[in-house]
């Protein structure tokens, strides 16, 4: 688990089409690290709400958001 650093507009990532995740990939080591360090990333950047994994340099179609967080910065 550790906290990358996000990546803002204009970055060319962002850009860039994400490959699909597979069923089979979702439990995957590479897959549960990339979801923990989104999760890192996401609760120190406070106020953020989501957080998709180009915003933190991995072409992956993966998300993660917290339903219960407030987005009032």
């Amino acid at each position: 688990m550790a906290e990358r650093t996000v990546q803002l507009y204009p970055s060319p990532i962002l850009r860039q089409q994400s490959l699909v995740v597979t069923k089979e990939d979702i439990s995957s080591a590479p897959v549960l690290t990339l979801v923990r360090d989104l999760i890192d990333t996401m609760y120190v950047n406070q106020g953020a709400v989501g957080l998709a994994a180009p915003q933190i340099g991995e072409l992956l179609q993966v998300i993660v958001f917290d339903p219960t967080a407030s987005n009032s910065r």
